[in-house]
């Protein structure tokens, strides 16, 4: 685990190339089928953000995702309003996002997002004490950061970007769950 901004805890995950493309090819056919109903015109802007159907490699995604944050954070309960959904974010010069600082607050505790697909022109900017922090992630790389956290995803020029955000809720406030361990 690497620590960012002493905020964001970074995973390397170890998909095989062969994984990641079969993800990506789910993550598009979904795309195709749910496109009409998940794009949010912002004039010549477009985004596309949806639940990604599970299958076994999402389910998979979601469980290392729980590994990491119970491994990393401090203990924690599940809400019974948990969820173990994946959502898939497209962007690209064409698909990509107009002003979109935000946090998760309302649906988590807990936020995961893992890159599936990015190239070197993209990333994710936070907002950490009130300076803008530019984070380039790499392909396989899983980010775990509190749901408070404002942050701004970086659309790429170079081809479709791909993250699938998680998320869990606890019964603990964010404070308790990110506290410093002792």
């Amino acid at each position: 685990m690497d620590l960012i901004y002493n905020t964001i805890r970074s995973f390397k995950l170890k998909y095989s190339d062969s994984h990641r493309r079969a993800m990506i090819q789910h993550v598009l056919e979904d795309f195709k089928i749910k496109q009409p109903f998940n794009t949010f015109n912002m004039g010549s802007r477009t985004n596309h953000n949806f639940e990604v159907t599970k299958d076994l490699n999402f389910g998979r995604l979601y469980k290392n995702f729980m590994f990491y944050a119970v491994d990393s954070l401090n203990k924690f309960s599940l809400s019974r309003r948990s969820s173990d959904k994946c959502w898939a974010f497209l962007s690209s010069e064409n698909h990509q996002i107009g002003s979109a600082w935000h946090t998760h607050t309302k649906t988590a505790t807990i936020n995961g997002v893992y890159y599936l697909r990015v190239f070197d022109n993209c990333g994710c900017k936070f907002l950490i004490n009130g300076e803008e922090k530019l984070y380039k992630p790499k392909n396989d790389e899983l980010l775990i950061f509190p749901s408070t956290l404002k942050h701004y995803p970086i659309p790429s020029t170079k081809g479709i970007r791909i993250s699938i955000n998680m998320e869990i809720l606890t019964k603990e406030d964010v404070h308790t769950v990110f506290a410093e361990k002792s």
